[in-house]
């Protein structure tokens, strides 16, 4: 990137700028990261950040009844590059004085794709070459509305990391009850991710205005695709539910014995409106299980067309014989 050609980035600057925040122990007197932090933080002073502030990405909602600062940062509105070395620059400018004192992190995700974890990989990788006082003033790195692969992401980052990672502070919440203690936090939510909270949970997606579809009776290639993994959304949902409830597979005969019948037609009423954050307040395994079946079970054609029944056949039969021994 280039710099402004400014007295105060020369190295006598910078080095009474570290010997100052060292005695003022907001960092560690060993942080490696210290001069390049502070060097970035210079640059930062210069850069023009008006194209973050119109899209919205953070709100300071301001310190809860603990003493403690909440800070918002919504990934709907992240650029969309893994990593992007002018957010980067954002994120320090704007958070090095809140840091200052303890603070939780919230990351909204709401309205992010399913697939989608580039923001939060944005999150970790600018984490790890952050000075000490990010890492001991964060109490809780909040993670709102989280998706199946995010939360698998996570898992994987926070158990096999070393050094610095903002992951072992991550916590899953699906409601904003943790903004409730601080006053009128809705009017600083920008509208694109508003529309995600409703005001009965405060962490479904709205279902006002929403057109409703067919969620049984249709064929695979008529379902919304979750397009990176080529599967029908629904059915990532419903095992997505197994996935964040492991013990749920140990109830006796899940697949077998039905549930609520009522129970099953609002979830279905739900999944027509895309509202897929109601299949995780299920209490009874049975429901999704069964809902799970009914997408197979009421398919109009086979899971493998009839049409392409005798091609399958003949396949198989070849690849049976491709991996049979051969004979003497």
């Amino acid at each position: 990137m280039e710099t402004k050609n400014d007295p105060d980035l020369n190295l006598v600057s910078m080095s009474s700028l570290i010997q100052e925040e060292r005695k003022s122990m907001r960092f560690k007197p060993n942080d490696e990261r210290l001069t390049e932090y502070l060097q970035n933080l210079q640059m930062a002073r210069y850069e023009d950040f008006s194209c973050f502030d119109s899209k919205s990405i953070f709100v300071d909602f301001g310190t809860d009844a603990s003493g403690c600062r909440n800070v918002g940062w919504f990934g709907l509105n992240f650029p969309q590059s893994s990593f992007n070395e002018k957010l980067y620059l954002f994120f320090i400018k704007t958070m090095d004085k809140i840091v200052d004192d303890r603070y939780n992190l919230i990351y909204f995700n709401s309205g992010v794709s399913s697939l989608s974890k580039s923001q939060v990989a944005f999150l970790r990788e600018v984490f790890q070459s952050l000075p000490e006082k990010y890492h001991a003033q964060l109490e809780t790195f909040y993670i709102m509305h989280p998706s199946f692969l995010l939360q698998i992401y996570v898992f994987f980052l926070r158990s096999f990391s070393w050094g610095p990672n903002l992951l072992t502070k991550a916590q899953y919440v699906w409601n904003t009850d943790i903004l409730k203690t601080t006053a009128s936090w809705r009017s600083s939510v920008p509208a694109n991710v508003l529309e995600f909270l409703n005001d009965e949970s405060m962490g479904r997606q709205s279902s006002l205005g929403q057109k409703r579809r067919k969620v049984f009776g249709i064929n695979l290639n008529e379902y919304p695709m979750a397009e990176e993994v080529g599967v029908p959304k629904v059915l990532v949902v419903l095992a997505s539910y197994f996935e964040r409830y492991p013990d749920a597979l140990k109830s006796e005969n899940i697949f077998r014995i039905p549930g609520s019948k009522s129970e099953e037609e609002e979830i279905e009423d739900a999944l027509s409106r895309d509202d897929f954050e109601r299949v995780f307040s299920v209490k009874d395994p049975n429901v999704v299980a069964g809902l799970f079946k009914r997408v197979f079970r009421e398919m109009p054609d086979p899971l493998f067309p009839s049409e392409h029944y005798e091609s399958i056949k003949g396949f198989a039969s070849k690849l049976r014989e491709s991996f049979a021994e051969p004979q003497n």
